[in-house]
């Protein structure tokens, strides 16, 4: 297991591999302009969304956003469990070199 994770981790893209077909995907926002939502170089510039891969340590300002969409859509959730929210360990968490 450990080597599979360490092959992993050295990977540069590993959407790389991904058909481009199976990485983007097509919709109209509401006023019924196209957007291509992915991870590939098929998606335009000018879409609305991209994903793309990075690789620890991310810029902040990303790790931020990260973090503010992880309080935004787990925070309760961790609250009730008995694990309990603790924002300054997340951010440890996803400030580590293997984030």
């Amino acid at each position: 297991l450990q080597q599979t994770i360490d092959e992993a981790n050295h990977l540069e893209n590993p959407l790389a591999s991904i058909p481009d077909a199976l990485l983007t995907i097509h919709l109209k926002n509401n006023n019924g302009a196209k957007i291509s939502v992915g991870c590939s170089s098929a998606v335009e510039k000018s879409s609305a969304i991209r994903i793309v891969h990075l690789k620890s340590p991310i810029p902040s300002n990303i790790r931020n956003q990260c973090l503010q969409l992880f309080q935004i859509n787990m925070a309760e959730m961790y609250r009730a469990s008995s694990w309990g929210l603790d924002m300054e360990e997340k951010k440890r968490e996803f400030s580590h070199p293997n984030a």
